[in-house]
């Protein structure tokens, strides 16, 4: 029979103090490991350190339990316990009573509850997320500081701070442009109304805080720390922890790097998605240097790494201003096939290329506001969107873009590209703000190469006033500092301005530059563009309405070899675009002679280039017939079908040719007619 004396199972856990031994045991290994989690990282004592303690802590919890039931602590030392040596050799009375143990078991719970308060109410949190507060903010990510003494690792630095903000805008974090936080890396520390009213951080991209990093070598290992600062005023709010790689390994310590740090904005664990995997380092390099049109850098950071999304979209986009289809399309394929890979911010960039060359402008207007709204301080969004406001023939919507860098001057003045100022006085004259135009103007008067860049649309808004002193006045100023002056542009803009004028003021000055220029002159940029062509003596003699000389200039030059008159890369690379120039130029002539027949004959041999066009030409580049057909028509009178071959060459891919369609001289007698006024109007 059993001993019904003989204690029970749990009972004789509570004999043995099994219990007891499991409670303190939980306590102490659970206070073990967040004094690791909490104070590992600010060490630098590497990650898997952290994690070897836990596991310890985790395979002694089972050894504690069975050496509490094998052994127990007397005045004899350890030794076995069975129930019959438990009896034979009982603790000392001082031993059994509760008390001190009680005591150790109150102190520790003390603690628990002391650790739980801290990490609840007063530590910020330093694995998970951080506060609601801080991820709904912008945030900039600043190039880390290279501390290792060797220049070849300073595109680490830049790498750490792409990647980062490419993995923190997988998860639709507002952050700031890489491009800008390369361009003002010294601004990082800089405090809003710091004395020396210095640019700050802040005021550059409105970002509320910043991640800012540095890295060493310790022989051949990489040590990265990084931490979340205010752009208010430089608190730190929290340091991330470090972490260390083969130096050999640099591709996969950014991939790292930024899968943790994207974690501290993470929700839950599924929000992270997938990773970005960082590309090879010297294909980072490359990318460094190439310029967003230049699809041959693009392609050469390729050749190194194949997977290399940024370069991708690069790629796309070159390859499109530069009519590269074959190109375009392989960068075109990959993108898809690896879409998911991809921030919004890159999708985005990769669309308004794809609708812009569909002639979808709506849909690449969307695409390009779409990120404008992640950040609206990227100089290269408020470029791009402000000219395609432009060309779309909204001035009002591009000027308000240009205000945010030129009512910021100081600021911004970096990140402003040559053309912008150009198209940013452009808006203001399209919308008659004259005045403007010269205030503008006057207020950069010791910047030449600014006055060099919008001396066109300076004349042309002094000479829509009539205000002829005021021109003369920089014509004097234009002469004094060296800079060019063409009266033949100046009395084009006059007959663009008052096509019904007989008397061109600038005709004397225009003549005698005229008589200096060869007969056909050399096609450039400009003349391909704008269909005008300043260097050729026959359009110098057709601005001063000299027909008869104009025409017999043109005339017997139509059968020579057109390779001397390519002066561009555009026109090198295109040819087809010099006898196009030529013979819509003769038809002009023809046609403001009123030879008709003549005129006609000339819009058909236009059409014949047409197979040419399409097959050669890039989209960007063609409507250049329709264009010269609407000419010709327009000065025979034949408005319906000017009209026609306008919305012809818009659609065409002719879509920033507004300013020369409301502006053009052979165009003028549709200034009045209401088709003419209803496709110019501001869509």
């Amino acid at each position: 029979m059993a001993d019904k004396n003989k204690p029970g199972f749990f009972d004789e856990l509570k004999r043995r103090k099994v219990y007891r031994v499991g409670v303190v045991y939980a306590i102490t290994g659970w206070l073990i490991v967040q004094i690791a989690d909490t104070t590992f990282s600010h060490l630098n004592i590497p990650e898997g350190v952290a994690t070897a303690v836990i596991v310890f802590v985790l395979i002694g919890f089972p050894v504690a339990i069975i050496l509490a039931w094998a052994f127990e602590m007397s005045p004899d030392g350890l030794i076995r316990t069975t129930a019959e040596e438990a009896e034979s050799n009982p603790l000392p009375a001082k031993r059994k009573k509760p008390f001190t143990s009680a005591i150790t078991i109150i102190v520790l719970v003390v603690l628990v509850v002391a650790q739980f308060v801290f990490i609840t109410f007063f530590r910020k949190p330093d694995s998970g997320v951080l506060s609601g507060e801080i991820r709904e903010e912008r945030v900039a990510v600043a190039p880390f500081n290279n501390f290792t003494g060797d220049v070849s690792l300073d595109a680490f630095g830049y790498m750490a701070s792409e990647w980062i903000t490419s993995g923190l805008r997988q998860l639709k974090v507002k952050t700031s442009s890489p491009e800008i936080m390369r361009r003002y890396k010294d601004n990082v520390g800089i405090l809003p109304g710091n004395p020396n009213n210095e640019v700050s951080l802040f005021g550059l991209t409105s970002a509320k805080y910043v991640i800012t990093g540095s890295y060493y070598l310790e022989d051949d290992f990489l040590q990265v720390s990084s931490r979340l600062e205010s752009a208010l005023s430089g608190e730190i709010i929290h340091d991330f922890p470090s972490i260390r790689g083969n130096i050999s390994k640099k591709e996969e310590l950014i991939t790292e790097l930024s899968d943790k740090i994207k974690g501290f904005w993470a929700v839950k664990e599924a929000t992270i998605q997938s990773r970005i995997n960082a590309p090879k380092y010297d294909a980072y390099q490359i990318y460094l240097d190439c310029l967003p049109w230049d699809w041959s850098c693009h392609q050469d950071a390729l050749e190194v790494d194949s997977t290399f999304i940024l370069a991708w979209i690069g790629l796309y986009s070159g390859s499109s201003v530069y009519a590269k289809d074959s190109l375009m399309e392989k960068a075109r394929s990959y993108i898809s096939n690896h879409w998911d890979e991809c921030t919004e911010f890159e999708k985005n960039s990769f669309n308004y290329v794809h609708y812009d060359n569909q002639n979808r402008y709506k849909e690449a207007m969307e695409a390009l506001n779409a990120n404008f709204d992640l950040d609206p301080l990227d100089p290269r969004i408020i470029h791009s969107s402000a000219y395609h406001y432009l060309c779309l023939n909204q001035p009002e919507r591009a000027l308000e873009r240009y205000e945010i860098l030129f009512d910021d001057y100081e600021m911004f003045k970096e990140t402003i590209i040559p053309n912008s100022y150009q198209h940013y006085v452009e808006a203001m004259n399209r919308l008659g703000e004259f005045e403007k135009v010269e205030e503008f103007a006057k207020s950069y008067k010791d910047n030449q190469d600014v006055i060099r860049r919008i001396s066109g649309e300076l004349n042309w808004s002094l000479i829509k006033q009539r205000k002829f002193e005021e021109l003369d006045d920089w014509i004097e100023f234009y002469q004094a500092n060296n800079m060019e002056i063409s009266y033949l542009k100046l009395a084009n803009q006059f007959n663009e301005i008052f096509p019904d004028v007989d008397t061109n003021i600038f005709f004397s000055q225009a003549k005698e530059e005229v008589s200096s220029k060869s007969t056909l002159g050399k096609a450039g940029y400009g003349s391909i563009t704008e269909l005008k062509n300043f260097n050729s003596k026959a359009f110098g003699l057709y601005n001063l309405k000299e027909f008869e000389q104009a025409e017999k200039l043109m005339t017997e030059y139509t059968e020579q070899n057109y390779a001397d008159f390519m002066d561009s890369w555009w026109a090198r690379n295109y040819p087809i675009d010099g006898p196009i120039w030529i013979d819509g130029f003769l038809g002009a002539i023809y046609a403001r002679q009123g030879k008709s027949e003549l005129a006609q004959k000339q819009i058909e041999k236009l059409e014949s280039y047409r197979s040419e066009v399409d097959t050669f030409v890039p989209r960007k580049g063609r409507g250049t017939i329709p264009y010269y057909q609407a000419r010709i028509y327009a000065i025979l009178g034949k408005k319906e079908k000017a009209v026609a071959s306008l919305k012809k060459s818009i659609h065409e891919g002719r879509l920033c040719e507004h300013p020369n369609f409301i502006n053009d001289w052979d165009l003028a007698n549709l200034y009045e007619y209401e088709p003419f006024i209803e496709l110019m109007k501001f869509q």
